[in-house]
């Protein structure tokens, strides 16, 4: 057992739960996982014993990536998944779980990491500002809409666009803990990318380079097609250009929701949304 572990959590069960239900979804049948805090306390766990390794967090502060540890079960493979805050560990998953038959070595695990990295991301801009919040630290880091507004602040007093534009998508990637970003104008001739210097994923950057013909001509179709009718106005560009901060508000807030809500509820608010919108269809 993990010394560390005997420490009480900061924050509730109650915090966790959207996240240990996705992984439970995500995971292999059968698997079970415990997710500790970076101080060692255990915020949930579905593990009867957790691995012995007393040097596990050590060793995700190290690498800041998966690391499988020593399984004394045949079959089972025992690994250890950071959760990370840019390069800060804010907690660790360790897993138990059955790769699949004749799979090839670190490949069960780079299987498991790729499906769970949306979800540890998140968490751990969460637990960040949660943590901070709990104990009361004035000097955090901005939360998102301050980060926004100051964001859209300085981009209107930025000297050009191409610097407003690689500004945007270095900020973005930052605040979002996000490993790539493309930002492309293809009437413009402006194509922008920016990659991550803390958070590594290079399919994201090849999956991008693979499918960025295709998308410019996509948006070039479109883009002649509204010409074509006359919809691409000034006005319409500046009305773009208005909406920009609220498109940010509504991924914010919609991240939000999306990390919180738990299936269940997320099926009652959809049916409810479709309840309220088929009343004015009947009533006609």
């Amino acid at each position: 057992m993990l010394p560390a572990i005997r420490k009480p959590p900061l924050l509730p069960a109650e915090f966790f739960r959207p996240y240990t239900e996705q992984m439970k979804r995500l995971l292999p049948e059968g698997a079970g996982f415990a997710l500790l805090g970076a101080d060692g306390s255990v915020y949930w766990s579905s593990l009867e014993r957790l691995p012995a390794d007393e040097q596990v967090l050590e060793r995700l502060r190290a690498c800041a990536a998966p690391a499988q540890l020593h399984s004394p079960e045949p079959g089972v493979m025992l690994a250890a998944l950071p959760v990370l805050r840019g390069s800060e560990l804010m907690a660790a998953v360790l897993l138990r779980f059955q790769p699949r038959i004749a799979e090839p070595a670190g490949a069960p695990l780079d299987r498991v990491w790729r499906r769970l990295r949306p979800v540890l991301d998140r968490l751990g801009r969460e637990l960040a500002r949660a943590i901070t919040s709990a104990r009361g630290d004035r000097a955090a880091p901005s939360d998102e809409l301050e980060w926004l507004f100051t964001l859209m602040t300085e981009l209107h007093g930025s000297s050009g666009e191409t610097a407003a534009f690689e500004q945007l998508l270095t900020s973005a990637v930052e605040q979002l803990s996000a490993s790539f970003a493309a930002l492309a104008i293809p009437d413009r001739q402006l194509d922008f990318t920016c990659t991550s210097q803390t958070v590594e994923h290079e399919d994201a950057a090849r999956a991008y380079q693979s499918s960025r013909s295709h998308l410019l001509t996509y948006a070039q179709r479109r883009t002649a097609a509204y010409v074509a009718v006359g919809e691409l106005t000034r006005d319409s560009f500046i009305l773009c250009a208005a909406a920009l901060p609220a498109m940010g508000l509504g991924l914010i807030v919609g991240n939000r929701l999306h990390v919180r809500l738990s299936e269940t509820a997320f099926q009652y608010l959809v049916c409810g949304a479709l309840f309220v919108c088929g009343v004015p269809l009947l009533l006609k």
